[in-house]
Protein backbone atom coordinates (compact mmCIF):
# COMPACT_ATOMS: atom_id res chain seq x y z
CA UNK A 1 0.00 0.00 0.00
CA UNK A 2 3.21 1.98 0.42
CA UNK A 3 3.76 5.03 -2.90
CA UNK A 4 7.09 4.65 -2.37
CA UNK A 5 9.02 2.14 -4.69
CA UNK A 6 11.58 -0.53 -4.05
CA UNK A 7 13.82 -2.29 -5.61
CA UNK A 8 16.01 -5.65 -4.57
CA UNK A 9 18.55 -7.68 -6.14
CA UNK A 10 20.46 -10.52 -5.11
CA UNK A 11 23.69 -11.44 -5.42
CA UNK A 12 25.24 -14.59 -4.04
CA UNK A 13 28.79 -15.12 -3.04
CA UNK A 14 30.29 -18.31 -2.60
CA UNK A 15 33.43 -20.17 -4.32
CA UNK A 16 32.78 -16.88 -6.86
CA UNK A 17 30.27 -14.31 -6.66
CA UNK A 18 27.18 -14.15 -8.76
CA UNK A 19 24.47 -11.47 -9.72
CA UNK A 20 21.32 -13.62 -9.73
CA UNK A 21 19.00 -11.05 -10.02
CA UNK A 22 19.63 -6.91 -11.12
CA UNK A 23 17.84 -4.41 -8.57
CA UNK A 24 14.15 -4.83 -9.66
CA UNK A 25 11.08 -3.95 -8.64
CA UNK A 26 10.18 -8.19 -8.88
CA UNK A 27 10.49 -8.86 -5.69
CA UNK A 28 8.83 -11.94 -6.21
CA UNK A 29 11.06 -13.50 -8.31
CA UNK A 30 13.80 -12.60 -5.96
CA UNK A 31 12.02 -14.11 -3.21
CA UNK A 32 11.81 -17.16 -5.86
CA UNK A 33 15.64 -17.57 -6.08
CA UNK A 34 16.49 -17.69 -2.76
CA UNK A 35 14.20 -20.72 -2.10
CA UNK A 36 16.00 -22.44 -5.15
CA UNK A 37 19.86 -21.33 -2.86
CA UNK A 38 21.94 -23.98 -1.63
CA UNK A 39 25.43 -22.97 0.34
CA UNK A 40 28.16 -24.51 -1.86
CA UNK A 41 31.80 -23.82 0.04
CA UNK A 42 33.74 -20.93 -0.14
CA UNK A 43 33.51 -17.36 1.13
CA UNK A 44 34.14 -14.92 -1.83
CA UNK A 45 32.88 -11.85 0.03
CA UNK A 46 34.97 -9.53 -1.28
CA UNK A 47 33.73 -10.48 -4.78
CA UNK A 48 30.23 -10.26 -3.81
CA UNK A 49 29.96 -6.72 -2.17
CA UNK A 50 31.94 -5.57 -5.69
CA UNK A 51 29.42 -6.94 -7.06
CA UNK A 52 26.54 -5.64 -4.56
CA UNK A 53 27.96 -2.43 -4.81
CA UNK A 54 27.93 -2.18 -8.68
CA UNK A 55 24.41 -2.55 -8.60
CA UNK A 56 23.51 1.00 -7.11
CA UNK A 57 23.19 4.44 -9.36
CA UNK A 58 25.60 6.92 -7.99
CA UNK A 59 23.14 9.82 -9.42
CA UNK A 60 20.41 8.40 -6.96
CA UNK A 61 18.80 9.94 -4.07
CA UNK A 62 16.99 6.74 -2.95
CA UNK A 63 17.61 5.05 0.17
CA UNK A 64 20.33 2.67 -0.47
CA UNK A 65 21.05 -0.41 1.34
CA UNK A 66 23.28 -3.57 1.05
CA UNK A 67 22.38 -6.28 3.45
CA UNK A 68 25.06 -8.54 3.95
CA UNK A 69 24.17 -12.15 5.53
CA UNK A 70 27.12 -14.50 6.52
CA UNK A 71 29.41 -16.03 9.28
CA UNK A 72 32.04 -13.46 9.00
CA UNK A 73 34.59 -15.75 7.67
CA UNK A 74 35.79 -14.50 3.94
CA UNK A 75 38.23 -17.17 2.54
CA UNK A 76 38.45 -15.64 -1.33
CA UNK A 77 39.59 -12.79 -2.37
CA UNK A 78 39.22 -10.49 -5.06
CA UNK A 79 42.23 -11.51 -7.08
CA UNK A 80 42.53 -15.24 -6.46
CA UNK A 81 40.28 -18.46 -6.43
CA UNK A 82 41.78 -20.20 -3.40
CA UNK A 83 41.18 -20.61 -0.13
CA UNK A 84 43.31 -18.68 2.50
CA UNK A 85 46.26 -20.91 4.25
CA UNK A 86 47.59 -18.72 6.67
CA UNK A 87 46.42 -15.61 9.12
CA UNK A 88 48.19 -13.17 6.60
CA UNK A 89 46.30 -14.01 3.78
CA UNK A 90 42.76 -13.92 5.57
CA UNK A 91 43.66 -10.40 6.84
CA UNK A 92 44.33 -9.24 2.89
CA UNK A 93 41.32 -10.74 1.96
CA UNK A 94 39.50 -8.66 4.96
CA UNK A 95 41.10 -5.74 4.24
CA UNK A 96 39.60 -6.15 0.91
CA UNK A 97 36.08 -6.01 2.51
CA UNK A 98 36.80 -3.04 4.86
CA UNK A 99 38.16 -1.17 1.91
CA UNK A 100 34.72 -2.01 -0.35
CA UNK A 101 32.29 -1.21 2.56
CA UNK A 102 34.45 1.85 2.57
CA UNK A 103 33.76 2.43 -0.29
CA UNK A 104 30.15 2.01 -0.72
CA UNK A 105 29.55 4.44 2.47
CA UNK A 106 30.96 6.96 0.66
CA UNK A 107 28.44 6.22 -2.36
CA UNK A 108 25.83 6.76 0.34
CA UNK A 109 25.21 2.73 0.49
CA UNK A 110 24.56 1.67 3.83
CA UNK A 111 26.41 -1.97 4.33
CA UNK A 112 24.02 -4.07 7.07
CA UNK A 113 25.66 -6.93 8.24
CA UNK A 114 23.41 -10.48 9.55
CA UNK A 115 25.78 -12.91 11.10
CA UNK A 116 25.15 -16.75 11.17
CA UNK A 117 26.89 -18.66 13.61
CA UNK A 118 27.94 -19.16 16.89
CA UNK A 119 31.09 -16.69 18.72
CA UNK A 120 32.01 -18.93 21.11
CA UNK A 121 32.37 -22.11 19.08
CA UNK A 122 36.12 -22.91 18.10
CA UNK A 123 37.26 -20.90 15.24
CA UNK A 124 37.82 -23.83 13.15
CA UNK A 125 34.52 -25.20 12.61
CA UNK A 126 31.61 -24.20 10.31
CA UNK A 127 29.69 -23.08 13.40
CA UNK A 128 32.20 -19.73 14.17
CA UNK A 129 31.07 -16.68 13.82
CA UNK A 130 33.73 -13.23 13.43
CA UNK A 131 31.10 -10.78 14.58
CA UNK A 132 34.29 -8.54 15.51
CA UNK A 133 34.42 -8.49 11.68
CA UNK A 134 30.79 -8.34 10.93
CA UNK A 135 30.23 -5.42 12.94
CA UNK A 136 33.66 -3.36 11.53
CA UNK A 137 32.35 -3.83 7.65
CA UNK A 138 28.90 -2.32 8.82
CA UNK A 139 30.84 0.50 10.95
CA UNK A 140 33.09 1.36 8.04
CA UNK A 141 30.37 2.05 5.84
CA UNK A 142 29.46 4.91 7.81
CA UNK A 143 25.47 4.02 7.79
CA UNK A 144 25.17 0.92 8.40
CA UNK A 145 24.52 -1.69 11.73
CA UNK A 146 25.51 -5.07 12.34
CA UNK A 147 22.99 -7.36 13.18
CA UNK A 148 23.08 -11.60 14.55
CA UNK A 149 20.29 -13.70 13.97
CA UNK A 150 20.98 -17.34 15.36
CA UNK A 151 17.18 -17.99 14.76
CA UNK A 152 14.71 -17.36 12.39
CA UNK A 153 12.50 -15.12 14.66
CA UNK A 154 15.96 -12.89 15.38
CA UNK A 155 16.07 -12.76 11.36
CA UNK A 156 12.28 -11.96 10.61
CA UNK A 157 12.78 -8.88 13.11
CA UNK A 158 16.09 -7.80 11.05
CA UNK A 159 14.38 -7.67 8.14
CA UNK A 160 11.27 -5.66 9.38
CA UNK A 161 13.63 -3.20 11.30
CA UNK A 162 15.83 -3.24 7.82
CA UNK A 163 12.22 -2.37 5.77
CA UNK A 164 11.07 0.22 7.88
CA UNK A 165 14.59 1.95 8.21
CA UNK A 166 14.75 1.61 4.09
CA UNK A 167 11.57 4.09 4.11
CA UNK A 168 12.90 6.62 6.29
CA UNK A 169 13.62 7.14 9.93
CA UNK A 170 12.74 4.59 12.85
CA UNK A 171 10.54 6.13 15.06
CA UNK A 172 10.76 3.65 17.93
CA UNK A 173 12.13 0.21 18.56
CA UNK A 174 11.41 -2.13 21.29
CA UNK A 175 11.46 -5.67 22.25
CA UNK A 176 10.11 -7.45 25.63
CA UNK A 177 7.60 -9.87 26.47
CA UNK A 178 3.91 -9.07 26.96
CA UNK A 179 0.99 -11.53 28.02
CA UNK A 180 -2.38 -11.95 26.76
CA UNK A 181 -4.74 -9.21 27.62
CA UNK A 182 -1.70 -6.97 28.94
CA UNK A 183 -1.47 -3.75 28.11
CA UNK A 184 1.63 -1.82 28.10
CA UNK A 185 2.63 2.16 27.32
CA UNK A 186 5.35 1.99 25.03
CA UNK A 187 6.04 5.81 25.07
Amino acid sequence: GSTLVHQIGLVTFSVEAYTISSLSEEIDAVQDAIWRLTPEGGTAMAAGLKKAIAQFDATSNAQQMIILLSDGMPNIGLDFISYFFDIQEQETIQQEIIDLANQAGEKGICVYTVGFGNPQADPETDAYIDEIFLRQIAQVSGCGQYYSAQESIQLANVFVELRHASMGTLLMKNSGTIQQDQLLNLG
